[in-house]
C-alpha cells in the first residue's frame, strides 16, 4: 500500500500530495500556496483553479498519467520558476506556456511531446530544460533553442535527432546551440554524419557535451569516440548504424584531459559489419580505462578478440584494464572469442551478463579476480561448456549465476 503524504506548511505556503490516487486534486487552499507537488498520483486532467494562486513558484506533476494541459493553465501563474511534467503522458503543451517569463527550469523527461510550442522562445529566463527521452519528438520550430539565451543544461538525449547543419535542410540547425553561450552541459542525439562531424569539430559544444547518442547515420562508415574535443563525454552510444565499418575508441592525447572518478558508459548496440578498433596501448587508454558501464549487443562484425588482433592467449601476462568497470554485458556476439589476450582482474565488476556467445569458451577473470563480482548472467548450457582448466573460478563463482532463458539462444 503506498504511502500518501499531505502537508500544509504554512511557514513555507508548500502542499504536497503525492500517492494519494487523486483522478482530481481540491484546490481550496492553494491561493497562498508557493511550491505544490501533486507527483505519483492518478491526474489526468488539471483544473485552472490552480491558477488562481499567483505567488505559486514550483509545481511538481510528474508522475502523473496526465495527457492534457488547458491553453490557460499557465495564464496568471506569473511567479512560477520550476515546472516539472516528467513521465506523464502529455503530447502537446499549449504556446501560453511562454507566459511563465520567470520559469528557471523545465522538465518533461520521458513525457510523449511530440512539438515543442513557439511559445517556448520567450522562455528567456530558463536554466535547465530536460527533453531526455521524449522519444516522440519530431518537430521544434525555428529559433526556438537558440532563444533561451540563458540555458545552462540541455537534455536531448534519446529524444530528438534530425539536426542539421545545411541552411536548406528542414532540421533544427546545429548553429542554434552555438548561440546558447552560457550552456554548461549538452546531452544530444545525432543521426546524420555531417552533424556528427560538425559537433566533433566544435570546439565549444564538443567540450560541454556530456551524452551521446548516435543513432542510424546512414552512409557514415568510420568514426572515433569520443571525439578529441569530447572531454566530459560521460555516455557514449552507439546504435544501429548498419553502414559502419569501423569503430575506434580512444584517441590520441587523451590522457592529458581524462583525470578524476567520473562514471563513464559506453553502449555498442546493432553495429552488424562494425569493427571495434581500441586505440593502441590500451593500458594508456584512459577513456577505457575510466569506463565503468560497458554493453555490447548484436555487433556481429566483432571477430576474435574484444581488444587486439592477435590469436595468440598469454594467461600468465598481467595487465589492468577495465580497471574501474562495474558492469559488462556481452549479447549477441557469435565470433567473439574473449576479451583480450590475457585473462583480466577486473576488479570493481559487480554484474557480468554474456549471452549468445557461443565461442567465448572461459571466463575472462584472472583466477583471484572479480572479487566484488555479485552476479553472473548466462545461459545454462554455456556455464556447462566452460572450459575445464577453469575449475577454480568456476567453483569460486558459481553461487553467483543466474541462467538465462535457453529458448532466448533460438537453438
Amino acid at each position: 500500500m503506498h504511502r500518501v503524504l499531505a502537508l500544509w506548511l504554512k511557514q513555507d505556503q508548500m502542499l504536497v500530495q503525492t500517492r494519494a490516487n487523486m483522478a482530481r486534486p481540491e484546490f481550496s487552499e492553494w491561493k497562498k500556496a508557493e511550491r505544490v507537488s501533486l507527483m505519483m498520483n492518478n491526474l489526468n486532467l488539471m483544473s485552472t483553479e490552480i491558477t488562481q494562486s499567483k505567488k505559486l513558484q514550483t509545481m511538481m506533476l510528474n508522475k502523473n498519467t496526465l495527457q492534457h494541459i488547458p491553453p490557460n493553465f499557465f495564464d496568471t501563474m506569473s511567479s512560477l520558476k520550476v515546472l516539472d511534467l516528467s513521465l506523464t503522458g502529455i503530447k502537446e503543451l499549449p504556446s501560453e506556456i511562454g507566459h511563465l517569463q520567470e520559469l528557471v527550469s523545465l522538465n518533461l523527461f520521458k513525457s510523449k511531446l511530440k512539438r515543442l510550442p513557439d511559445g517556448l522562445k520567450h522562455l528567456t529566463k530558463l536554466r535547465f530544460l530536460n527533453l531526455g527521452y521524449t522519444t516522440r519528438l519530431i518537430d521544434i520550430p525555428d529559433k526556438v533553442i537558440s532563444s533561451l539565451k540563458n540555458l545552462r543544461v540541455l537534455i536531448m538525449y534519446a529524444s530528438y535527432g534530425a539536426w542539421d547543419v545545411d541552411s536548406s535542410g528542414e532540421g533544427v540547425k546545429l548553429e542554434e546551440l552555438e548561440n546558447l553561450t552560457h550552456l554548461k552541459e549538452l546531452a544530444i542525439t545525432v543521426e546524420e554524419e555531417k552533424v556528427l562531424k560538425e559537433l566533433c569539430k566544435n570546439d565549444p559544444l564538443a567540450k560541454i557535451t556530456s551524452c551521446l547518442l548516435i543513432r542510424g547515420c546512414e552512409g557514415m562508415d568510420n568514426f572515433k569516440l569520443p571525439g578529441k574535443l569530447m572531454y566530459g563525454l560521460r555516455l557514449g552510444r552507439v546504435v544501429d548504424c548498419h553502414d559502419l565499418k569501423v569503430l575506434t575508441i580512444g584517441n590520441p592525447g587523451e590522457e592529458t584531459w581524462i583525470s578524476g572518478r567520473q562514471e563513464r558508459k559506453l553502449e555498442l548496440k546493432g553495429l552488424p559489419t562494425a569493427h571495434i578498433q581500441w586505440r593502441e596501448k590500451v593500458s594508456k587508454n584512459m577513456w577505457l580505462q575510466s569506463l565503468t558501464w560497458l554493453s555490447i549487443t548484436s555487433c556481429k562484425g566483432i571477430k576474435g578478440q574484444l581488444i587486439g588482433n592477435t590469436t595468440k592467449k598469454n594467461k600468465k601476462r598481467k595487465i589492468e584494464i577495465f580497471g574501474a568497470l562495474k558492469y559488462l554485458e556481452l549479447n549477441d556476439l557469435p565470433k567473439l572469442d574473449g576479451i583480450y589476450d590475457c585473462l583480466l582482474p577486473f576488479p570493481l565488476l559487480r554484474t557480468f551478463k554474456v549471452v549468445r556467445c557461443p565461442k567465448l569458451k572461459e571466463l575472462p577473470f584472472t583466477e583471484d579476480g572479480a572479487t566484488k563480482l555479485r552476479d553472473i548472467y548466462c545461459e545454462k548450457h554455456w556455464w556447462d561448456k566452460l572450459r575445464r582448466d577453469d575449475e577454480k573460478i568456476r567453483t569460486r563463482l558459481k553461487h553467483l549465476v543466474k541462467f538465462e532463458d535457453d529458448d532466448i539462444t533460438g537453438e
